[in-house]
């Protein structure tokens, strides 16, 4: 029977052979992972090149909303999906006059479509409200997908930079979703929209969650977004309620 020096000696070499080949793994994934996104944003920046004199076009006026839309659905057409949704959305913080183009633009090419239904899908998911039958078996599957709130989260914060006014109940809808992070940014996104009938909304949610131990939501996010509200038109919402 072999020593214990003896043992260890044996047991270092394919250790070392397969620390080895873990690091080589590592150091070709990392190469992969560069180049990779070395080509992501250089294709993000020639499409960048084509969106931009049409997006400024459609915004000062110069330029007819037709041809424009054409435009944005030809280069859709040949780049990757994601890329003009960055592209539409590069500024979270758009000037007021340029949302009504960029939410009838977003509308027009689907985005829209696509948010609110990642939104109508996280009514399903996690426990919250599932319809009977199917709708409970969604609702797990939902739950074994990781980090199934981001896609939720980004589609809220989408509809509210574009100022998407009819999505506001589905954003309301959202203030319940089973995610803190997804409810932060469905407060936000509603106060952004500044919709009057989803005010009582957010002040029966923030007056149930100050009641909490621990509040299911952010605080601070629904009193932002209450405070987004033109004072006396907010008041006179709440007054109604």
């Amino acid at each position: 029977m072999g020593t214990p020096v003896n043992f260890a000696s044996h047991l270092a070499w394919p250790l070392g052979v397969a620390l080895a080949i873990l690091l080589a793994v590592l150091v070709a994934f990392l190469f992969v992972r560069r180049g990779y996104r070395h080509q992501y944003f250089r294709r993000l920046d020639e499409a960048r090149e084509e969106c931009e004199p049409v997006l400024e076009g459609l915004f000062s006026g110069s330029a007819r909303y037709e041809e424009g839309l054409a435009s944005l659905r030809a280069l859709s057409g040949r780049r990757p999906s994601g890329y003009l949704e960055t592209l539409l959305l590069a500024d979270k913080n758009p000037p007021m006059e340029r949302t009504a183009i960029l939410a009838r633009l977003c509308e027009d090419l689907g985005l829209v479509a696509k948010w609110q239904q990642r939104l109508s899908n996280a009514k399903v998911k996690c426990g919250v409200n599932p319809d009977q039958g199917a709708g409970y078996l969604r609702g797990f599957l939902g739950c074994m997908r990781p980090l199934s709130f981001v896609s939720c989260a980004g589609a809220a914060e989408n509809l509210g930079t574009v100022r998407h006014r009819p999505s506001w109940p589905l954003l309301v809808e959202a203030l319940g979703n089973s995610h803190p992070s997804v409810r932060s940014v469905a407060a936000r996104a509603l106060g952004r929209i500044q919709e009057l009938e989803s005010f009582p909304a957010l002040v029966e949610r923030l007056e149930s969650s100050a009641a909490e131990p621990v509040p299911g939501i952010s605080l601070r996010s629904l009193k932002m977004a209450l405070m987004s509200f033109p004072g006396g038109e907010a008041s006179r919402s709440r007054l109604d309620t």
